[in-house]
């Protein structure tokens, strides 16, 4: 369970890095500023993300032979897990099926059609996920990811997603971002069954295009730091170049508080953090 949990919660910081949450992305947005276009849509993976844990969660119960959804609201009936390889055998190989009907998450997201996942050993050293015929509140969602323990105490997270929107049978925009991600736990815990006393080092970088066909990188240019028991990082920057600006975000200098400094295109400000 505490691996579970110290999973998502990397997951969870590395997915708000863009200081905003995109799970339900304005196709027809009409801003004229194509810099925040970009930053509303760069800000992690919000499909495969949310997709992954509830099959993380899917996969536990099947295991522990729960009889709950995990992470989904009541359906008719539950998503189906199959394990395709022999049990404690490993690799462990995975097919979630959440069926042509589709399963409705905990925040309203409805998914369609399978998703593989792959577990090379007991100790979960490589985990790789994918999909296939699969759907999110019906736009066409593919993505990969691999998650690898690269050392003790190292998580690194290679993403890719490519989402069609569609309206109808037509699909009138398309994003794509692919990036890696890196997690590194730093110092000492004094409880070290309970994730909120780590404290970790971020570090990654990601490329993508957006619904409206603006490219753009992101990079963690200093690593961000959360430090033990804080919600916030307390030091690091973010950088996001497009053909016609860029923004950085910087987290200070190791204080614990909840403020940043914003520089857009030369124009700073200082901001209030509030996930």
């Amino acid at each position: 369970m505490k691996t579970n949990l110290m999973k998502k919660f990397s997951l969870l910081v590395l997915s708000t890095i863009a200081l905003s949450s995109c799970m339900d992305i304005d196709v027809n947005n009409s801003k004229t500023d194509e810099l925040d276009q970009v930053i509303q849509e760069s800000s992690g993976y919000e499909f495969s993300d949310a997709v992954v844990n509830n099959v993380d969660g899917l996969i536990s119960d099947f295991n522990s032979g729960a009889s709950k959804v995990s992470g989904m609201q009541k359906a008719v009936a539950r998503p189906t897990v199959t394990l395709t390889t022999e049990a404690g055998v490993y690799p462990a190989e995975y097919i979630i099926d959440f069926g042509e009907w589709g399963y409705t998450d905990a925040v309203g997201r409805v998914y369609k059609g399978t998703v593989h996942k792959k577990i090379k050993d007991k100790a979960k050293s490589i985990e790789e996920t994918w999909n296939e015929n699969f759907t999110v509140n019906d736009h066409i969602v593919e993505f990969t990811r691999k998650v690898t323990g690269t050392a003790p105490g190292v998580l690194k997270i290679e993403n890719w997603e490519r989402v069609s929107f569609t309206h109808g049978i037509n699909i009138d925009k398309i994003s794509t971002k692919t990036g890696t991600r890196i997690r590194t736990l730093i110092g000492e815990n004094r409880n070290k069954t309970d994730w909120r006393n780590f404290s970790y080092s971020f570090t990654g970088s990601g490329s993508g295009t957006t619904i409206h066909g603006v490219n753009y990188t992101t990079e963690i240019t200093s690593p961000l730091i959360i430090s033990e028991g804080y919600r916030y990082f307390v030091s690091g920057t973010i950088r996001t170049l497009t053909a016609t600006g860029f923004r950085t975000i910087d987290f200070g200098s190791g204080v614990k508080d909840n403020l940043a400094t914003v520089n857009k295109n030369g124009l700073i400000s200082d901001i209030t953090l509030t996930w």
